[in-house]
């Protein structure tokens, strides 16, 4: 008798605890998104810090500024509640992991979520927030003019900063009110690596009618070079691009 009780509470509490961790697992979105598993997010991030090491004084200094970028339609079905309480998780078990390895940092861990334009799946960045030389700063003011309104959209790309979204949703930098355009339609960026260094590139989003540039669409989440005067058709509504360097 006593060890059938036994079994009925155990099996409850067994029950209980797999509610439980599975409650964790939906408040912070984990389930079939590996990008969003704390365990696979702490691998990536491991990798990133390890590779960014440097001695200093017989000492190893370990990255401390730790970025998350997801797409915005990731960051933003997370909530804010939910990406706090990763950002609280990732910053427990990473301090453990810096602690453990005697490595020094450079100012406190810091980990942050936030979302790109350009990314799927999730992109980590582990720096000790060391600034570009100003030398090699480089900024350039865009103009993105609508053809049958006469819209301008005005906006400033810079070295180092994310890319301008263009679409429907007011998260854009460049919101176009059109139905043929997507919520998160095209982006643009400038380029800071390769041979296309300071390239300004527009990039495809995936929306549904399509991105072009001088008539030639885009792949699915293809990305190409523009320059000062370009046709650029998002869905059905065609802008000319004007560029104009930053002294």
């Amino acid at each position: 008798m006593k060890n059938g009780l036994f079994d009925q509470l155990e099996t409850r509490l067994r029950r209980l605890f797999q509610q439980a961790g599975g409650a964790v697992d939906l408040a912070l979105g984990r389930g079939d998104q590996p990008e969003l598993d704390p365990t696979v997010l702490l691998a990536h991030i491991e990798t990133e810090i390890e590779s960014g090491l440097r001695e200093e004084s017989g000492r190893l200094i370990a990255p401390h500024l730790i970025e998350l970028r997801y797409s915005y339609e990731t960051w933003n079905a997370l909530g804010s509640a939910r990406r706090e309480q990763l950002e609280r998780e990732l910053t427990a078990s990473l301090l453990e992991y810096i602690c453990n390895r005697r490595y020094r940092t450079a100012g406190p861990l810091q980990v942050t979520i936030g979302y790109d334009a350009f990314t799927r799946g999730v992109a980590v960045q582990a720096s000790s927030g060391e600034r570009r030389p100003e030398s090699t700063r480089r900024e350039v003011r865009i103009s993105v003019v609508e053809q049958a309104t006469g819209i301008r959209h005005d906006l400033q790309l810079a070295s180092g900063a994310g890319p301008a979204g263009i679409g429907r949703n007011i998260a854009n930098a460049i919101v176009i009110k059109n139905p043929t355009i997507s919520n998160f339609h095209a982006a643009l960026v400038l380029r800071e690596t390769g041979r296309e260094t300071g390239e300004i590139e527009l990039a495809d989003r995936g929306g549904a009618n399509g991105t072009a540039i001088n008539g030639v669409r885009l792949a699915d989440a293809g990305r190409a070079r523009v320059t000062d005067g370009d046709m650029l058709r998002f869905g059905s509504v065609v802008c000319r691009i004007l560029i104009e360097e930053q002294s």
